[in-house]
């Protein structure tokens, strides 16, 4: 189980730009989840998340109210996840077999 932690710092984009979500890249692999950052502004995110390891995997973050998961990611394949973050800090892990991979 990790912990990332949400600045208090938002940043908009100006009002004639769209703004899309910034992109945090996520590894998965037996038993270990790798973030590309620690540390995010809070609103919306989209995770991109790709299964390294020889196992099915998925990822989920919980926390401030929010508890959002991507379906199951079979080995080699990928997914995204998009959530708005408040200041806080969350918990992300691999919630396959009901939480065995995170209990591990």
């Amino acid at each position: 189980m990790y912990r990332i932690a949400l600045l208090a710092l938002v940043l908009a984009a100006g009002p004639d730009e769209p703004s899309e979500p910034p992109k945090v890249a996520v590894r998965l692999s037996e038993w270990n989840v790798e973030l590309a950052q620690q540390t995010l502004a809070p609103g919306s995110v989209t995770f991109a998340v790709t299964n390294t390891g020889n196992i099915p995997h998925a990822f989920e973050i919980e926390g401030n109210g929010i508890e959002k998961e991507t379906s199951t990611i079979q080995p080699g394949d990928s997914a995204t996840l998009t959530v708005t973050l408040k200041p806080g800090t969350y918990e992300v892990y691999c919630p396959v077999g009901n939480d065995s991979h995170k209990k591990l």
